[in-house]
């Protein structure tokens, strides 16, 4: 089974297409973990974590809808839109130990 991570999505609005950041949280190691609910775990913290290095700019409060659980490989930097904007995200990759400071 491949390893999971928890990943926060965060929209920074601007005047013309804003912003994404994505928080990756992985282990200590640097892995990911063994089980959604081992990584499930970190919700509440990530959520606040991703509030407090965010929120002073203009993003809408950080909820649990904002945070997801899935392998590592299917969060992408570059989604192409053949209609409209593509979309591309930052990627923000924090350990259970950065976390807890």
């Amino acid at each position: 089974m491949a390893k999971v991570v928890l990943a926060c999505h965060i929209y920074i609005a601007d005047d013309w297409y804003g912003d994404r950041h994505r928080i990756i949280l992985t282990k200590e190691s640097g892995e990911g973990f063994d089980t959604k609910t081992e990584a499930k775990k970190f919700t509440v913290r990530l959520r606040k974590y991703a509030q407090k290095r965010f929120g002073k700019y203009r993003i809408e409060k950080i909820t649990n809808d904002n945070i997801v659980c899935r392998e590592l490989d299917m969060f992408k930097p570059y989604i192409y839109v053949s209609l409209g904007p593509s979309l591309f995200f930052t990627h923000h990759t924090i350990s259970t130990a950065d976390l807890m400071k």
